[in-house]
């Protein structure tokens, strides 16, 4: 009697499979947004470094030269008997200077604008984490109504959405997930 409850056991372990991990498993929607996120060039830090490298600019000296030539030039002649003779004085005067605006390094007015762009930046990363996540949404909802077969609709559908996300993403979903549905 042990044997075909062994045999039985084999067969149906052969038969059984584990789900599939979910298309709105936590991972996955967080690997596939930062990866969207990253193609679409909108990571967070970019500009809270050109804030900072707008402050650091106010350590940056100005140079400025200035060269003036003939300031306040005078002439003079002198008659005397035995020879005539003339005197002339001209100026050359060199003005180097050297600036810091350390204002920039307590508030530089780039600022402003560079919050203005990370505001943006972070309405187009919620809008794109949203595009994301609701084609996984559908791509669950696909996986959970069962098996497609060739000639179902719902295998474009599929296809159409994992095409969508690999173009979000850049990332191969169909290999990187290992999964044949």
């Amino acid at each position: 009697m042990r044997i075909p409850i062994a045999l039985s056991i084999a067969l149906c372990a052969s038969e059984i499979r584990a789900d599939p991990p979910s298309w709105l498993d936590r991972v996955v929607v967080a690997d596939l947004t930062r990866r969207a996120a990253q193609r679409a060039h909108l990571d967070d830090d970019a500009p809270v470094a050109l804030a900072t490298r707008a402050r650091a600019a106010a350590w940056v000296p100005r140079l400025s030269g200035r060269v003036a030539r003939g300031f306040g030039a005078s002439s003079t002649q002198y008659l005397l008997p035995d020879s005539d003779r003339v005197a002339t004085s001209d100026s050359l005067a060199f003005e180097v200077r050297v600036t810091f605006d350390l204002g920039r390094a307590v508030f530089a007015p780039q600022e402003i604008d560079l919050l203005r762009l990370r505001a943006q930046q972070a309405t187009q990363r919620r809008a794109l984490d949203s595009a994301v996540i609701e084609r996984l949404a559908r791509l669950e909802a696909l996986r959970l109504a069962g098996p497609i077969s060739a000639d179902d609709p719902r295998g474009v559908e599929r296809l159409r959405l994992l095409a969508e996300l690999e173009q979000l993403t850049g990332a191969s979903l169909g290999r990187s997930r290992g999964r044949e549905e």
